[in-house]
């Protein structure tokens, strides 16, 4: 499977302790008792994830994030490469679409 093609959500608690300072933001993950240090875009999307009431396409998902903006060039992969990362740090996780 694709993972474009796969739905995404995340498996941080809604109310896991996050701390924000100087642009980036410290995650605490009670499921494992990690803490993840991320950017603040990151965040963004991890929160974005979070907050969807069902799992998001990764087209779906860059909408939320875009709003009435326009996508930059190169943002899709960036995208797709941080979601892998959440995947990889169990904070979030591909769903077959």
């Amino acid at each position: 499977m694709s993972k474009a093609a796969a739905r995404w959500r995340s498996l941080l608690p809604p109310h896991a302790p996050v701390r924000h300072w100087d642009g980036d933001c410290l995650v605490f993950n009670p499921r494992n008792a990690s803490t993840h240090l991320l950017s603040s875009e990151s965040y963004e999307v991890l929160r974005t994830l979070q907050q969807s009431k069902a799992s998001l396409l990764e087209a779906e998902l860059a909408r939320e994030l875009a709003g009435d903006d326009l996508l930059p060039e190169g943002f899709a992969l960036e995208l797709a490469r941080c979601l892998q990362h959440f995947e990889d740090l169990g904070l979030a996780e591909s769903l077959p679409a």
